[in-house]
């Protein structure tokens, strides 16, 4: 009975917040004067109405549920991460490197090196990060924010100069070998690219890692009172850097796997948003790697279907914006009032704030 409660009371939250943001959505519609049911019905229908829809749908959620796997564990360990998309684009570059450079391996050799370099890529990018945080305690939201910029201009430097490919009329760098691409299972049209297992494999690893080991009860720990568990003998620093890592690395994997799996070349300007998507879908989910899978499908109905929405109805895919705004918006809220209450509760038993 226990378990059922704290089941509700974990998805209460979420489930309220994806109802407000369709009401908002609908209102927002209503006042541009479009009919709300045809514009959702369109929604859906851009993301499920076909084998083709759905295969685009479950694929475009493969980088996402690798972005909110990263926020997850570093939020695990009280380190917000919002340089995903940063650590995204270099592990799409180092990923783009290997996948070029890199010859001579059976595929499933050179895919596994692949991954491991966008992986390290990643985990490199949050480096920078993770030592300020850990020597001079430097805030993690402006360390990481900034860093996104830095990736930009340094991956898009290294494609105009050094590695811009020869034959083309645009700037991008070379075609990655057939040997480095990611397979896909198909039926029919039903086109799926096998990184969604290695998403899936992901979150379940992440989720057995941090409820079932000692290194990631110390990053709860660390997490949940970083005082006490230093005084307790956990070392702090060292679980900051290691959550760190790991969530530049998986959102190293985000980058590696969308080269590999749908673009099969690295172009300038390459900024796809889902290091920024990775944010609220961590959170909606509250930082529970199984669920990421789930709320990551959400994020992704709402990119492919907002397609349809607009080509079929005419409403702006800009809606969709505001409707993930709105889940943001509500998680944040629970937050607050959270905070608020155990402020109370202290005050009332003595306590000082």
């Amino acid at each position: 009975m226990d378990k059922v409660k704290k089941l509700i009371n974990d998805i209460k939250t979420p489930l309220l917040s994806i109802f407000f943001s369709f009401l908002v959505g609908a209102t927002l519609i209503i006042f541009s004067g479009k009919n709300p049911i045809e514009a959702y019905a369109a929604l859906f229908r851009g993301a499920f109405g076909s084998p083709a829809a759905l295969s685009q749908t479950l694929n475009k959620s493969i980088s996402l549920i690798f972005t909110g796997l990263a926020v997850s564990i570093a939020y695990q360990c009280k380190s917000l991460n919002i340089g995903g998309e940063g650590q995204l684009v270099f592990g799409a570059f180092g990923a783009s490197l290997a996948g070029i450079f890199i010859k001579g391996l059976p595929a499933v050799i050179h895919i596994i090196v692949v991954l491991a370099v966008g992986f390290a890529f990643g985990a490199i990018w949050a480096l920078i990060p993770a030592i300020l945080k850990i020597k001079k305690d430097v805030n993690t939201v402006i360390s990481t924010i900034m860093m996104n910029y830095v990736s930009f201009s340094v991956v898009s430097f290294m494609i105009n100069t050094f590695f811009k490919a020869s034959k083309s009329d645009f700037v991008t760098m070379e075609q990655v070998l057939d040997t480095a691409r990611l397979p896909y299972i198909q039926f029919s049209t039903f086109r799926i690219n096998s990184g969604l297992v290695l998403a899936i494999i992901a979150a379940i690893v992440l989720y057995i890692f941090l409820n079932k080991t000692v290194s990631g009860y110390e990053i709860n720990a660390v997490g949940l009172n970083p005082v006490s568990s230093n005084i307790s003998g956990i070392n702090y620093k060292k679980n900051v850097l290691i959550s760190l890592l790991i969530s530049g690395g998986l959102a190293g994997l985000a980058g590696a796997t969308d080269l590999m799996g749908s673009m099969g070349k690295l172009y300038d300007g390459y900024n796809p948003g889902y290091g920024f998507d990775g944010i609220p879908i961590a959170l909606l989910a509250k930082g529970n790697p199984i669920v990421i899978i789930f709320t990551s499908l959400l994020f992704s109905v709402l990119r492919v279907g907002s397609i349809t929405m607009q080509t079929s109805v005419g409403v702006s895919r800009t809606i969709v914006d505001a409707m993930q705004g709105v889940i943001i918006l509500f998680i944040a809220a629970e937050y607050i009032i959270v905070l608020v209450v155990e402020a109370i509760k202290k005050k009332k038993a003595g306590d000082k704030l």
